[in-house]
Formats: structure tokens, C-alpha cells, sequence
């Protein structure tokens, strides 16, 4: 069954047993992490009603993430990715287990939440690095592509299911045996890459556990992995074009489509039609990236033409008056933004040691993080100045990192 998958490309990757595993596995912990995003929201409005407790909470399972989310990386380096994955799968079944019984013996209270997301976010930040940094040591070089547009897409399979499954499960059953449900998944998801782990190449050694000197080495660890990449001038610049990404996309997305829908194109429905048109883009850029061609030939051309243009398709979307031409741009938009999404990433993991692999990972999935509140800031704070400057700001952004980039000869040329 599994050789005739070598015959579409995209699928190649899933005929290896070890890539099988970690994208069973990473699918149903995706899924289940979507799910549970759901359920504790609904959860602290059940405890605390709406206002600040709900924002407040949801801040305290994102610090963490942002603040050691480069020490999850360092340790995906030390150790095997996939058995970070698992620990971690398994730590978010324990948590959500201790959710479960707080529920049903209706003992939860308002400090638990905090406290149990807190715990979250620190999980998350081991966990994140780990889910990049494993796809190099289980699949060949050249079947990053694939595996990455495999990954992704399950990843968006999952943002589009999981809330409505969550908010079913809830309806249906409860909290209390939802977050039961989700104590199964995470650890379905812990056995299933289990398996994946002795069909890995071996890790750097471990650094030693529990004692000051691990605390001093990770953090070396850690300034080591930043050098690394500041060294390696294609490296730096895709990190740095990520972060600008990240900044320009997130924000002006969400909160401009919001108000774009709302002010000219009708309402609910157009910012329906607007995600699901970015979404069904950002889908065939997934599929067009898995081909060996899409990331083959001059590279850093190829990535900076891509991001100036996504740039352009931004900045036009805040001129629109029609809900088909606004689908149209966020359409196009989706497509750029997924096919960067995967052969960015593909690339810095080709040309990464494999030493750094999960530091370098960290560092991407560190800017995604830290960068989302301020892409929110930055998109609200121009909404007060007009619907246009949300997305003239955004293009701009976009812009002028792909000028600021190309001036490198090593960056065009690569």
C-alpha cells in the first residue's frame, strides 16, 4: 500500500515508517491542541464569565512559550526531537487529566486555570521546536518538501476542524468528559511517535539532569544557536524575513479582514468568505511547494519575488469595495503564504547543521509567538488611523524586508 504512495510526491515521505509515526501522531496532538484551545475558553467563561480573567489566562499559557521557547529548542538538539514529543504529549495528557478531575468533581476554580495553563505554555515551548526539528531526522533530505507541506496542511486540517468538534463536545458531553477526551488523544499521540523514536538517527549527547551546570550549559547552548545563525547570512535573513512575516500577516489578517468585512463587504459572512478563500489559497500553496521544482533553481530570487509580491496583494486588499475581488487578493495571498510557509522552512532545515537543527527551529517558532501580540497591536492601532493604513502598513512591511534582503548578493544567489 504504502510503495504505490511513492508515485504522487507529496506522499512520498509517508512510505518510511519513522515519518508515518511522527505525522500520525503529530496529526492527532495538532488536532487535540485545537480542541483544547476550544474547551479552556469556554471552560473560563464557565468559571469566571466574560472580562479579563478570559484574556488573562489565555496570556499566562503564552508566556511561557515565548520566554523558553529557545531552550525547547536547545533540548531538541541534546536529545531526540521525537522523544521530546513524547514526553511533552504525554505531559499535556496529564494536564488535561487534572483539568478533567477538577471538572467533574467540581472543584475547579479560577487560580487552578492559571495555574494549569501556566504549566501549558511551558510544555508548549519544548513541544513546538521539537514538532520542526523532528521532520529532518525522519525523513531524506530530499523529502523535506513533502514532509513539511504534509505537516503543515494537518496542521490546517486541524484549525479548521478541531474548534467545531470541540464546541460539539462540549454541547454534547461536557467539559469534564471533553477534557477526559483529550487526555486519550495526547496520549495516542505520546504512543504513536513512541514508536518512531528507535527509527531515528541518534542525537548529540544529553546534557546531564538536575544540577546547576544544566542551567548554565543550556543557556550557552542557547547564545550558540543565536551565533549560529547570525553567522550564516541566508539563514539570518530567512529568520528575520519570518519575523517580518509573522508581523505583517497575523495581525492585519484577523483584525483588517474583521474590519474590512464589516465596513464594506457585508458583515459575518464576507469574513467567512475572506478566511476561507486565504485558507483554500494557503492550501494549494501547500500542494504546489510539495513539488521537487517549486523548491528547486535560484532559491533566494524565487523567495524574494514571492514575498515582495504577497506584499503588493496585501497592501491592495485595504482598496477593495467587492467581496470577489477581496477574495480574489486574500485567495492569492493564502497561496504565497503557504508555499513560504513550507519551502522556507525546508530550506533553513537543508542547510542547518544538524547539530542546531531545533535551535534554529526554536528561534522561527520564537518570532511566530512573540511577534503575534504586537501583529495585533500594530493592525489595531492603524485600524484608528483608517482601513488602508492596516494594509499599506502590512505591504510596506513586507516590502521593504524583501529590499532590505535582496542587497545581500549571498541571499539573491543562493
Amino acid at each position: 500500500m504504502f510503495g504505490r504512495l511513492k508515485k504522487v510526491e507529496l506522499f512520498v515521505p509517508l512510505a518510511g515508517r519513522a515519518f508515518r509515526r511522527v505525522f500520525a501522531g503529530g496529526a492527532l496532538a495538532l488536532l487535540a491542541d485545537q480542541m483544547f484551545f476550544i474547551a479552556l475558553t469556554l471552560l473560563v467563561l464557565e468559571v469566571a464569565g466574560p472580562g479579563l480573567a478570559l484574556g488573562s489566562v489565555l496570556a499566562v499559557a503564552s508566556v511561557p512559550g515565548a520566554v523558553l521557547m529557545l531552550f525547547g529548542g536547545w533540548l531538541s538538539d541534546q536529545v531526540s526531537p521525537a522523544k521530546v514529543l513524547v514526553w511533552s504529549n504525554a505531559g499535556r495528557a496529564l494536564l488535561t487529566g487534572a483539568f478533567a478531575a477538577l471538572i467533574l468533581t467540581d472543584s475547579i476554580g479560577l487560580w487552578h486555570l492559571y495555574v494549569l495553563a501556566g504549566v501549558l505554555g511551558v510544555i508548549d515551548a519544548f513541544y513546538y521546536p521539537a514538532s520542526l526539528a523532528v521532520i529532518p531526522k525522519a525523513v531524506r533530505k530530499e523529502e523535506l518538501g513533502p514532509a513539511n507541506a504534509l505537516v503543515q496542511g494537518a496542521e490546517q486540517f486541524g484549525g479548521l476542524v478541531g474548534p467545531a468538534l470541540a464546541a460539539l463536545s462540549v454541547a454534547f458531553v461536557g467539559l469534564g468528559a471533553t477534557f477526559g477526551a483529550f487526555v486519550v488523544m495526547f496520549l495516542g499521540a505520546a504512543l504513536v511517535i513512541g514508536g518512531s523514536v528507535g527509527l531515528m538517527r541518534p542525537a548529540g549527547e544529553a546534557a546531564a539532569e538536575g544540577s546547576p551546570e544544566e542551567v548554565e550549559v543550556s543557556t550557552g547552548g542557547v547564545v550558540e544557536g543565536l551565533r549560529y545563525v547570525w553567522r550564516d547570512t541566508v539563514t539570518r535573513t530567512m529568520v528575520f524575513l519570518f519575523g517580518a512575516f509573522s508581523l505583517a500577516v497575523i495581525g492585519p489578517i484577523l483584525v483588517g479582514g474583521t474590519a474590512l468585512a464589516e465596513e464594506r463587504l457585508g458583515g459575518a459572512a464576507a469574513l467567512g468568505a475572506l478566511l476561507s478563500a486565504f485558507g483554500g489559497g494557503s492550501l494549494l500553496g501547500l500542494g504546489i511547494s510539495s513539488f521537487s521544482w517549486a523548491r528547486s533553481g535560484r532559491r533566494g530570487l524565487r523567495m524574494l519575488l514571492v514575498l515582495g509580491t504577497f506584499g503588493v496583494v496585501i497592501g491592495m486588499l485595504g482598496f477593495t469595495e467587492g467581496i470577489v475581488a477581496a477574495c480574489a487578493l486574500a485567495a492569492a495571498g493564502g497561496v504565497g503564504a503557504g508555499y513560504l510557509g513550507v519551502v522556507m522552512v525546508t530550506w533553513i532545515q537543508e542547510r542547518t547543521d544538524e547539530a542546531y537543527v531545533g535551535r534554529v527551529m526554536s528561534l522561527i517558532m520564537f518570532f511566530a509567538v512573540a511577534l503575534e501580540p504586537l501583529s495585533y497591536a500594530f493592525a489595531g492601532f492603524l485600524l484608528a488611523v483608517g482601513l488602508e493604513a492596516v494594509f499599506l502598513a502590512a505591504g510596506a512591511v513586507m516590502v521593504l524586508s524583501v529590499l532590505l534582503s535582496a542587497a545581500s548578493r549571498e541571499v539573491r544567489q543562493f
